[in-house]
């Protein structure tokens, strides 16, 4: 119910583009992707990158998966270096794209974010992340109709993503459509990506929810979101 914040989806590099024989690459290969130990992640990518058994695609690969541990580990520039060096190493990798446009949104440059986006969805057709993020992109720029058209495919994709529900909830509010945004929101609720007891508690201290008589139910909680929202979701 606070001010929509967008969040990003960052999707890893997948299946190295060839499969490398001896074990001692295999094991690399595996570390480069672990999730839970960021720095054995750089460790083995940056091995990967600096072996000469590993180029263009495959070192793109390794780039992509050690810019995600860098942005995991708050390395914001070392992660942006990364995924540039994944595309311009593997420019048709939709992925990489996509992950070069979230370090393009996390220094705020949504315009060049919006760029990558297109291009991963173009490599990629239905990359439903990809839609995701350029939502968020175009949120961020107030592009509000160009948000609500992005998130409404990942809903068609993921019908139970609450991010993307509450993201075109709040998109659909300031584009001016107060009902649609009411009901984003009233199902976010049902289906639990929206807390009940938060929400309530928000619109009674913003005055919106003022019954008496069971203040936290749905039906008081949907009057109330009708008008919060008819007043622009402030």
């Amino acid at each position: 119910m606070h001010e929509f914040r967008p969040s990003r989806v960052i999707a890893i590099g997948g299946v190295c583009a060839a499969l490398l024989a001896s074990a001692a690459v295999a094991g690399v290969q595996e570390d480069c992707t672990q999730v839970d130990d960021w720095w054995l992640r750089i460790t083995a990518c940056t091995e990967a990158i600096e072996s000469p058994r590993w180029s263009g695609a495959q070192a793109a690969w390794a780039y992509s998966n050690r810019a995600v541990a860098h942005a995991a580990l708050g390395n914001a520039l070392e992660a942006f270096d990364d995924h540039r060096k994944a595309v311009s190493l593997n420019p048709a990798d939709a992925v990489a794209r996509n992950n070069k446009g979230n370090s393009h949104a996390d220094f705020r440059e949504y315009r060049r974010a919006l760029a990558e986006y297109d291009r991963a969805i173009a490599l990629r057709p239905g990359y439903i992340n990809a839609h995701y993020n350029r939502a968020n992109a175009h949120f961020a720029l107030e592009d509000f109709d160009a948000a609500i058209e992005d998130f409404s495919v990942v809903l068609r994709d993921r019908p139970d993503d609450g991010d993307a529900l509450t993201g075109r909830a709040e998109a659909r509010c300031l584009a001016g459509d107060s009902a649609g945004s009411v009901e984003d929101r009233l199902e976010a609720l049902e289906l639990g990506t929206l807390a009940l007891d938060d929400t309530a508690a928000y619109l009674r201290e913003t005055g919106y929810l003022r019954t008496a008589a069971n203040p936290g139910s749905v039906n008081a909680i949907a009057s109330a979101l009708s008008e919060w929202t008819d007043a622009g979701c402030p």
